[in-house]
């Protein structure tokens, strides 16, 4: 209390009240916080235009889009019921002892690329389990290709030499050359599946279902623009707030660091907490408004009353605030 008699005080002297805090929150955000205040308080003009009819109407529409809402949340959260009897997919041809090879090629781009990091210097514990996370996304996807190449290049210089050896052996007939030509029949067998697969060819067995036509989304109007809208906001926050704090004199933020925390933060923390929380909390808080409202206008002729009066006041309380920040 002593603070905003203070601040009063200020600005009663013609100071400036910029630098002031009030309840530990500067005069700044007080003024900013009047300004919508004001703004809040001169909404009670746009309901009394609106009339009763349309305030039902819109009610009515801020009640369907809440269940809509709800409804496809509990879609989202519930258990999905597992059939006892799951058809078997086809995948991907997968040779003998590709598995191995994508593990090695994996293993040794995430060593690589580890020690080149902590090479440079390394960073903070932060950005260090951000890096190491994208890193094993690279090691995958480099792991997949480094060892798909390796394995073709053994089998090519296998094969040759199974070739090779059958040619200086073949005019005996041992045990040796029975084994020699099973294995040269092998990895040619292993080449034709690795080429297939490369050709999209599948393991046999049963088709994949034939895709269903998309139920009906169960989405309410303009949700999809709040998760883009909060998913941009989000993006664009992570990319000022890096370029400010990580600018030249402090240490610069990587790229793949950077291009990660936008990826991750962007959609979940963005898109489903801002974006979908926020267009939940204005139904809400909507819906709340015009129910109260609709009370009033059931029970009076007009607004001449008392919502009028709580819209007065809090315009009082606004202009009060950004009066003081002025």
């Amino acid at each position: 209390m002593w603070d905003l008699l203070h601040a009063w005080r200020e600005w009663l002297a013609g100071h400036d009240t910029a630098q002031l805090r009030v309840f530990g929150i500067a005069i700044l955000w007080w003024g900013r916080l009047g300004k919508t205040l004001e703004f809040l308080g001169g909404l009670t003009v746009v309901i009394d235009l609106l009339g009763r009819t349309r305030m039902a109407a819109f009610h009515t529409t801020l009640r369907n889009r809440r269940t809509q809402l709800i409804s496809r949340l509990r879609r989202w959260l519930a258990p999905r019921r597992k059939s006892p009897v799951r058809p078997a997919r086809s995948r991907l041809l997968r040779p003998p002892g590709l598995q191995a090879f994508h593990l090695v090629g994996a293993s040794a781009t995430e060593v690589f690329l580890i020690v080149r990091y902590f090479e440079g210097g390394g960073g903070p514990i932060a950005s260090t389990v951000v890096v190491l996370l994208s890193f094993s996304l690279v090691a995958y996807l480099a792991g997949i290709a480094l060892g798909e190449a390796g394995y073709l290049i053994t089998l090519v210089l296998l094969t040759a030499l199974a070739a090779a050896t059958l040619h200086l052996l073949r005019p005996r007939e041992s045990p040796v050359v029975t084994r020699m030509v099973a294995l040269h029949t092998r990895l040619r067998g292993c080449r034709a599946q690795l080429r297939s697969r490369w050709q999209g060819a599948r393991t046999p067995g049963e088709e994949p279902p034939s895709p269903q036509p998309n139920p009906p989304r169960g989405d309410p109007p303009a949700f999809r623009a709040f998760v883009i809208a909060g998913t941009v906001v989000m993006g664009l926050f992570v990319f000022v707030t890096a370029h400010y704090h990580y600018a030249p004199p402090n240490d610069p933020m990587p790229v793949p660091v950077l291009v990660v925390l936008i990826v991750v933060l962007s959609p979940t923390i963005g898109g489903l907490v801002l974006g979908g929380g926020g267009y939940l909390l204005g139904l809400l808080l909507l819906e709340g408004l015009v129910v109260t409202t609709l009370g009033h206008l059931r029970t009076r002729a007009g607004l001449e009353s008392r919502l009028k009066w709580i819209g007065l006041a809090v315009f009082v309380a606004g202009f009060s605030m950004d009066l003081l920040s002025s």
